[in-house]
């Protein structure tokens, strides 16, 4: 269906329009001229009505000198009656130096108050639409000389010394009545001019615009759908040009569009085809990037499995007899270990985040417990270097705020432990503070060091994946190059911005700042199961695992802590435990044959005896997916242990179960950071 196109001005014809414009025109440039000679009268009018005002004022101060002078009234009138009779005049007044007044006429005149006598002889001090207001200063002397008629003024008075002033009011009345006449004349002949110009215009204007109409005509008639017929070249020189290009373009638009049509047919064509090809990528991208997330998980979780045996043994063989350099042999297992599992994490990470799989929770979290567990962690590493961690958290910061603290941790452990990696002597240094905005409550943190500093050329590149300033870096401290990386877009999913202030040899300031909404304290949890241990000694566990290396690890490691333990090989085998005998803990595997930790803990949670049902469940498992976690949740676990795990980080898990812990853990545990079902920080 065709759009029916209105014109904007369907009342009015060119030719209407046309004389409309030109009529204003003309009744515009007569109101501008009327104007100009108006305010070219007006000004010429007041210079002389103010040159008029002048001379009566110095007029008035030259004959009012002896009345000012013996401060007599009766000896000024006979010149305030003379300057009334000036054309305009309407008040006079004579006034002392102290401002107060001599002489008024009429009485009730209101003339402006000065301060003092006027500096120039004679001067223009007011004005109001209505009236002028003249002053003019009155001296001993005439024209600062001697005074003819008294010479003893000298001796009183030094010549010219002011003793007064006059001033008068003048009407405008006359500029009035001159603005008003030439007004008029002006309209009268505006009206006239308009009259004759627009008679003129209806005439020539019908001969012009007839063409006009008929080429229009012929328009409308195309534009509706009749074939095109050519428009007859009528008129004027110019309008015969008009119709003679409107021909021209109609043929043009002819074949224009039949050139369009086949350009249309051959452009949807190559549309479909793209858009096909761009769904076949999309969809082939969809599927590599998943098999790279499902690729890297499972490589996660392979290398996790055997990773455990070997931190978990290694930190088994710390607890017996060595030698020294055996010792050092051993720390150095371990400190490789952990590296290697930072490094894995790190990619873990990246791949979920570009894989779009980023998931942030939204949970009260108590701002300065967060940032006293993150001191209390790193404290010990940076002490292996001689440094101080120091936290200042602003008084007026808010202690609930609304929002990740798995990842806020992750975000603080990265750049405090970088902080650390490239100080050498000084400090580190954790600034927290707040602020109120338009859109919101913004929590800022930065995280500060007295280390080897940054080039501000290499600032940008710090945050790319895989990127370090230059190889000597790497070498020497070490890393993935995915921390900082990692870190700018957790705090871009938080919505927030993260910066670097930083010289050579003159340390650097990482900040970061993320809209948090203030909330309040959660309630706490009613008290839930308890263990009825007061110490590990005669703990019953059941260690389920199919790995029978990683069930090793945990049965050596409680064993030493007096515990009684039962291992099952599998889900099925810990539920048939579980049914023969009562334990305190349950420590589950996930992944398994038979029966997987899922499942064997929704059947444990199933039982009718409440006291089995209810044991608690603990997950052991080298998947730390957050989908992972939310299934243990979910399941009913009641905590979360990521492969590998240090002996710290279980027995803080199982310390947490008791009423009273302290004293159950090593005195190493103070630095480690767990959580209940939470994403692990990424170090």
């Amino acid at each position: 269906m065709k759009a029916k196109i209105r014109s904007p001005h369907p009342a009015f014809s060119f030719r209407a329009r046309l004389t409309a414009l030109t009529t204003l025109a003309l009744i515009t440039l007569a109101i501008a001229i009327s104007s100009m000679i108006v305010l070219v009268l007006e000004d010429r009018t007041a210079r002389t009505l103010i040159g008029q005002g002048q001379q009566v004022v110095r007029l008035l101060a030259d004959e009012s000198r002896l009345a000012l002078l013996y401060d007599s009234s009766e000896n000024g009138k006979e010149a305030v009656r003379r300057a009334l009779r000036f054309p305009g005049i309407h008040a006079v007044g004579l006034y002392r130096n102290d401002g107060r007044s001599l002489l008024l006429s009429p009485l009730d005149a209101a003339l402006p108050a000065l301060s003092g006598p006027p500096l120039p002889q004679f001067l223009l001090v007011a004005e109001s639409n209505s009236d002028w207001y003249f002053a003019a200063r009155v001296d001993t002397g005439a024209n600062g000389g001697v005074n003819p008629w008294n010479p003893l003024i000298d001796a009183a008075h030094p010549p010219s010394e002011s003793i007064g002033w006059a001033m008068v009011q003048m009407s405008k009345e006359t500029l009035h009545e001159v603005q008003r006449d030439v007004l008029l004349t002006a309209a009268i002949w505006t009206v006239l001019l308009s009259t004759l110009m627009v008679g003129a215009l209806r005439g020539a204007l019908r001969t012009l615009s007839q063409p006009l109409t008929d080429l229009a005509s012929n328009m409308r008639e195309v534009h509706s759908g009749a074939s095109y017929s050519a428009a007859p070249l009528e008129g004027a020189r110019e309008i015969r040009e008009i119709a003679d290009a409107y021909n021209h373009m109609m043929i043009a638009l002819a074949e224009r569009d039949r050139a369009l049509r086949n350009h249309a047919e051959r452009l949807e064509s190559e549309v479909l085809r793209r858009t096909a090809d761009a769904v076949a990528a999309q969809a082939l991208a969809e599927r590599e990037s998943r098999a790279k997330s499902d690729f890297l998980a499972m490589m996660s979780h392979e290398i996790r499995t055997p990773m455990n045996g070997v931190i978990g043994m290694a930190y088994l063989l710390q607890e017996t007899p060595l030698e020294m350099d055996q010792r050092e042999q051993l720390e150095v297992i371990i400190s490789s270990s952990q590296t290697l599992l930072a490094i894995l994490d790190d990619v873990l990470d990246m791949s979920h985040i570009e894989a779009g799989k980023l998931k942030l929770e939204r949970a009260p979290l108590a701002l300065r417990q967060l940032i006293g567990g993150i001191q209390q962690l790193m404290t010990p590493r940076a002490a292996e270097k001689g440094l101080s961690l120091i936290t200042a958290v602003a008084p007026d910061t808010p202690p609930w705020l609304m929002g990740d603290a798995t990842r806020l941790r992750q975000i603080l452990i990265n750049l405090v432990s970088n902080a650390i990696k490239f100080t050498d002597s000084g400090s580190v240094r954790i600034e927290v503070g707040d602020s109120e905005e338009i859109d919101g409550h913004w929590l800022t943190i930065s995280v500060i060091d007295t280390g080897v500093g940054i080039d501000v050329r290499q600032h940008n590149r710090l945050f790319e994946p895989f990127s370090q300033i230059d190889g000597s870096i790497r070498r020497q401290y070490g890393g993935s190059g995915l921390g900082l990386a990692i870190c700018r877009r957790l705090v871009t999913a938080m919505g927030g911005e993260i910066t670097l202030k930083s010289a050579p040899a003159r340390g650097s300031r990482f900040s970061f700042r993320v809209p948090l909404e203030v909330t309040t304290a959660p309630v706490a949890a009613v008290p839930g199961r308890r263990w009825r241990h007061t110490t590990l000694q005669d703990l019953r566990v059941l260690v389920v695992d199919d790995n029978r290396i990683n069930r090793r690890v945990i049965v050596q490691l409680l064993a030493g802590r007096g515990c009684q333990l039962v291992e099952a090989g599998d889900g099925r085998e810990a539920v048939t435990a579980v049914e023969q005998q009562l334990f305190d803990v349950i420590l589950m595997d996930i992944h398994m044959p038979e029966l997987d930790g899922i499942e064997a803990t929704l059947h444990i949670r199933r039982m009718a005896d409440m006291e089995r049902s209810h044991i608690p469940i603990i997950a052991v498992t080298a998947d730390v997916l957050l989908e992972e976690r939310q299934a243990c949740r979910n399941a009913g676990m009641d905590g979360f242990i990521a492969k590998p795990f240090t002996p710290e980080k279980l027995l803080q898990e199982l310390a947490q179960r008791f009423t009273d812990h302290a004293g159950l853990l090593p005195s190493s545990s103070s630095s480690a950071a767990t959580d209940d079902i939470a994403p692990p920080a990424t170090h």
